[in-house]
């Protein structure tokens, strides 16, 4: 509409009208008319417009929502600013109007979930942290530690008695519920959890129920039943009648003088039993003789009703059988040999000695002059073969070879002995000084050298045959100490035994170190082959045994190196006979026997052979060893041997001599060796 027009009434007003520049005069009806356009009916664009100035507050972080403490009066909004003042931090978008707060009734510091406010600070009984999932404990809560004191979810994971609790228990990962777990899966919980249940470590085969530490080992079965890395242990105190196989010999031919355990000679896959009968009775005289005994031959029974062969000597008095060894196969046919010495035969010279080779098969009886190879000296009283042990090749040539003991060899001086080492393949008749590699001499008269032999095995890692020869004459340790040489492989010509590689001399006076040895064979573990020297005399007789690393180099005292085993009384002569048995127990080391033909433990003079496991340390009595059989007739343990698997289960076996049995027809017990 139109506004009406201005209408002056009073005189003052035209007046004023007169002396002011020229203005608009607005009347009541025409503000009302502004105001019912929207117009500001005072906003003339000056302070006194007319509006009424608004509160506004600061939105620094842009969420919508001002800072209650930042404000500003203005009719129209500033930049930056909005009308309310509802948030909570102008600094931070995310907290807005307030953050949501979640009732704590037992005051730990943790919330309920479900009961919550939303402020700018926490109100009374209420958190910021939700999670406590028992808001009437207030040791339950998500900071807590689980316990396994309580079946409550202390720290509300979810889980009561959880993995790694407080207090909890280490189980071991056992997947065949024996009890018994691996040592290296460990799970700590409060109680067993699924396969996490066994209580103590060690089992060796946790697929297997029964399997485990504790378990019995059972003989036989092949396995390591209480894993202790061990098979079946052969212990206790037996007597000869606990043997499995029991020998007699005849016409006091002192069976069981010598024993030697022969690789497969007649082809049935098993090692055989060779036994020195060296007064064998054959025409009325007594040239000496050997027997073969199949390894399955088990009970008792006499030697000649058990061998499948028998080797009679020449001549009377040529002690045929006093040297006794097998040797590895030397012609191809895949049979060992059988050597037999015979020291007082007279074939080139009086008691210079003859040794005999009898290729595979060594079955049926026959007399030696048949063998296969007559090794015979045409030196006087050299007493060749009083010793022999067949080597694999201590030559180099890759055909086994053959050290023979001589010791009445006057190279180094009257008896002072040798060892002849020779040279395969040996056949025919043929003097041995043409077969001769090396001559290993004695160091003085009437040392003895040679009165036995051995083979120490490959201590060296050369891949040749390395040798041992006693000397048990020796004085190098006082009178009769006797000595031990070692001598490596490869060694060709003439050599003096104070020149071996290591030299043993005897702790004492009248030991007689050497008169027996043994090599080729790990007792304590360090992968390196160990020797065994017997000494007989040691401690007035009660004899003693050495154990010493084949690494061992130079001039040594016994005294010195080594572990010693002592006899038990004087007169026992411990040390007579040794060897290596083998692994019986399956845990990577030797064991060995002991053979002590005075020992008086159960009849006087009935003898004894004691067992010892591998891995034994420090110095030991016999009378511990973990097996000791007692001789009940006589001169039990006056020879020994072992290392073979004479049955065929896999496991090694072991024989022991008892020359003086029976009045001087000798005897031989011959066990089977425990393990797995």
């Amino acid at each position: 509409m139109v506004p009406p027009s201005p209408v002056i009434g009073r005189a003052p007003a035209l007046l004023l009208a007169l002396l002011l520049p020229a203005c608009t005069i607005i009347t009541d009806d025409a503000y009302e008319w502004r105001v019912s356009q929207g117009g500001d009916a005072g906003d003339d664009g000056g302070e006194d417009s007319g509006c009424t100035p608004s509160t506004w507050f600061a939105d620094a972080d842009g969420d919508g929502l001002g800072d209650p403490d930042q404000t500003t009066e203005a009719c129209d909004a500033p930049t930056g600013t909005v009308a309310n003042g509802d948030d909570c931090d102008d600094g931070d978008a995310a907290i807005g109007a307030g953050i949501e707060f979640f009732g704590d009734a037992d005051g730990d510091g943790y919330g309920v979930a479900s009961v919550t406010q939303t402020a700018c600070t926490a109100p009374t009984g209420f958190v910021a942290t939700a999670g406590d999932c028992d808001d009437d404990d207030g040791d339950v809560n998500p900071g807590a530690t689980e316990s396994c004191a309580t079946e409550a979810d202390d720290d509300c994971d979810g889980q009561t008695n959880a993995q790694d609790a407080d207090a909890c228990t280490v189980f071991y990962l056992d997947a065949d519920g024996d009890g018994y777990g691996d040592g290296d899966a460990t799970e700590c919980w409060c109680e067993p959890t699924g396969d996490y249940r066994g209580d103590q470590p060690g089992d060796c085969a946790d697929d297997s129920f029964g399997v485990n530490p504790g378990a019995e080992e059972i003989c036989f079965d092949g396995i390591d039943n209480d894993c202790d890395g061990r098979g079946c242990q052969l212990t206790g105190l037996w007597t000869e009648a606990d043997a499995d196989g029991s020998y007699s010999g005849a016409g006091g031919s002192e069976a069981g003088d010598r024993l030697a355990m022969l690789p497969d000679t007649d082809g049935d896959g098993r090692a055989e039993l060779a036994v020195g009968a060296s007064r064998y009775q054959d025409s009325g005289a007594r040239p000496g003789a050997v027997h073969v005994l199949a390894g399955d031959s088990l009970g008792e029974d006499s030697l000649e009703a058990v061998d499948i062969g028998l080797f009679v000597g020449i001549d009377g008095g040529d002690r045929a059988g006093r040297g006794l060894s097998g040797l590895p196969d030397q012609d191809g046919d895949g049979l060992a040999e059988l050597v037999v010495g015979a020291p007082s035969a007279d074939a080139g010279a009086t008691d210079g000695g003859v040794v005999y080779i009898v290729s595979g098969p060594a079955t049926g009886d026959a007399s030696l002059d048949a063998a296969d190879a007559i090794l015979w000296t045409a030196t006087t009283y050299e007493y060749a073969g009083r010793a022999v042990v067949g080597v694999p090749d201590a030559t180099g040539d890759g055909v086994p070879d053959l050290l023979v003991g001589a010791p009445g060899n006057d190279l180094g001086g009257n008896s002072a002995g040798a060892a002849l080492l020779l040279a395969g393949p040996f056949s025919g008749t043929v003097d041995l000084t043409t077969l001769q590699v090396a001559t290993l001499f004695g160091q003085s008269a009437n040392d003895g050298a040679g009165r036995q032999v051995g083979s120490a095995g490959d201590v060296d890692g050369d891949g040749l045959t390395d040798l041992l020869v006693g000397a048990h004459q020796n004085d190098g340790g006082g009178s009769n100490a006797g000595a031990a040489y070692l001598v490596l492989g490869g060694v060709e010509g003439e050599l003096e035994l104070s020149d071996a590689d290591l030299v043993l001399l005897g702790a004492a006076a009248g030991d007689v170190v050497g008169r027996a040895l043994a090599g080729g064979a790990d007792a304590d573990g360090d992968g390196v082959d160990d020797l065994l020297i017997g000494a007989e005399g040691a401690d007035g007789g009660a004899g003693a045994v050495y154990l010493v690393s084949g690494d061992e180099r130079g001039l040594r005292s016994l005294s010195d190196v080594g572990l010693r085993l002592s006899g038990e009384a004087a007169g026992d002569a411990a040390g007579t006979d040794l060897a290596f048995v083998g692994d019986l127990d399956r845990d990577g080391r030797s064991e060995l026997i002991v053979g002590a033909p005075g020992s008086d433990r159960r009849v006087e003079d009935g003898g004894a052979v004691y067992l010892v496991y591998g891995g034994l340390g420090g110095a030991l009595a016999l009378s511990d060893a973990d097996l000791v059989i007692e001789g009940a007739d006589g001169g039990l343990g006056s020879s020994v041997a072992a290392g073979l698997d004479l049955d065929g289960d896999g496991i090694p076996d072991f024989a022991a001599g008892a020359v003086t049995a029976s009045d001087g027809d000798g005897a031989v017990r011959l066990f089977l060796g425990g393990g797995l």
